[in-house]
């Protein structure tokens, strides 16, 4: 049998953190991966424990499970900005 390393191991356990979490929420995966900007495929494969998550996206779940509220907001205010940019390159 394969031993998995540490950040494997640390890796898993923020992804079955980032499920129990998603269930308290009351989302689907589906609703979960679009509100965070998540793959929806790479969500389900991490809650299966079937991938571990890169680097990146082992940084951004940690965000998600300390403080989900702020991550919704930080993406909330990034995503009207981005609409506001849009908006006055199209004038």
């Amino acid at each position: 049998m394969a031993t998995i390393g540490t950040r494997e191991a640390e890796a898993l356990e923020l992804a079955l953190r980032l499920r129990d979490l998603r269930k308290r929420m009351s989302m689907s995966q589906a609703e979960f991966a679009e509100r965070f900007g998540l793959g929806l495929m790479a969500l389900k494969q991490w809650e299966l424990q079937d991938r571990t998550p890169d680097r990146a996206a082992h940084t951004l779940i940690a965000m998600i499970v300390t403080d989900p509220d702020r991550v919704m907001s930080v993406l909330d205010r990034y995503n009207r900005q981005r609409e506001e940019e849009q908006q006055l390159t199209a004038a």
